[in-house]
């Protein structure tokens, strides 16, 4: 029994922190193993963990996302890579990944820790930047926008929504995470889905998905 295995096994009985590191952008990360599952957390947020981010998992399940034509996808803050590993795994999609990330240590993080297929195209960069300048059109979009568990105010702005929403393809999905696991967050993710969000996403729905709140949005097609 090697022990990598060993700890993959034992981490079903209890979490075992395998790398912490000093990060510029989101303070203190960490890599842990919980359930045979590598986990990317910060001091008050769950970056990534494999298959069961909870977040992005229920939103694909419940969207069938796998029943739509989806062959660009654009993910907004990577992680270890669970969304590409969600779609590749449980849904068999496996579109062309353009995945923009600013922080360097979660890059590095991923690349040696998480799941980054041949076709996923990482950006180093900041996503704010990438979306204002980009003319690129995507089938699905993933916006997991936190530093710690904030959202960073730049990516509320009128600017920022407006050019992200010129980026999904006719037909396409934007999925846009917000924490919503405490009142504090709740009221902050309320205000701006009704005042910002649902004035710009016309059409636009919401669903809860174990603390955190899904933005979705569909282009329709012209």
């Amino acid at each position: 029994m090697t022990g990598a295995f060993l700890k993959k096994l034992l981490s079903h009985l209890f979490e075992i922190k395998v790398e912490e590191a000093p990060s510029e952008v989101s303070g203190k990360l960490r890599v842990s193993l919980i359930d045979g599952r590598y986990c990317l957390s910060t001091s008050n947020a769950v970056y990534s963990n494999e298959d069961d981010y909870s977040s992005f998992k229920t939103a694909f399940e419940k969207l069938q996302v796998g029943k739509r034509d989806i062959r660009n996808a654009l993910i907004l803050g990577y992680g270890l890579g669970s969304i590409p590993l969600l779609l590749h795994k449980k849904h068999k999609v496996h579109p062309r990944f353009t995945a923009v990330e600013l922080d360097k240590e979660v890059i590095r993080l991923a690349e040696k820790y998480g799941y980054l297929p041949v076709n996923v195209a990482m950006v180093q960069e900041d996503a704010y930047g990438y979306v204002l300048n980009s003319i690129q059109q995507f089938d699905l979009i993933n916006a997991d926008l936190y530093v710690d568990d904030v959202t960073p105010s730049q990516f509320e702005k009128e600017e920022f929504l407006l050019a992200l929403k010129n980026l999904v393809a006719p037909g396409g999905l934007l999925l846009f995470s917000r924490f919503y696991n405490d009142v504090r967050h709740r009221q902050l993710t309320d205000a701006f889905g009704k005042n910002v969000f649902e004035k710009i996403f016309s059409g636009a729905s919401a669903m809860e998905t174990q603390g955190n709140m899904m933005l979705v949005w569909e282009k329709r097609k012209s």
